[in-house]
């Protein structure tokens, strides 16, 4: 579920750098959770309403993130 519907993909050892692009294109109207990883949680809520989208993403210290979006 993290890897597809949250989109939380690693990128670096252990988590240190990874990519959430959120799968705003599956039938949910919001999806919720984490990953546990060796630095801390990374959480990623989204949600969807028509064309806006929204995203509430925390990132563990000393981890770096990359937000992809795609077009609505």
């Amino acid at each position: 579920m993290y890897n597809y519907i949250l989109g939380i993909r690693n990128t670096g050892c252990g988590f240190r750098d990874f990519v959430v692009e959120p799968g705003f294109d599956y039938p949910f109207q919001w999806a919720c959770g984490s990953y546990h990883c060796v630095y801390g949680d990374i959480r990623v809520a989204w949600a969807r309403d028509g064309r806006e989208r929204s995203i509430d993403l925390t990132v563990p210290v000393s981890t770096h993130a990359l937000i992809r979006l795609k077009d609505c």
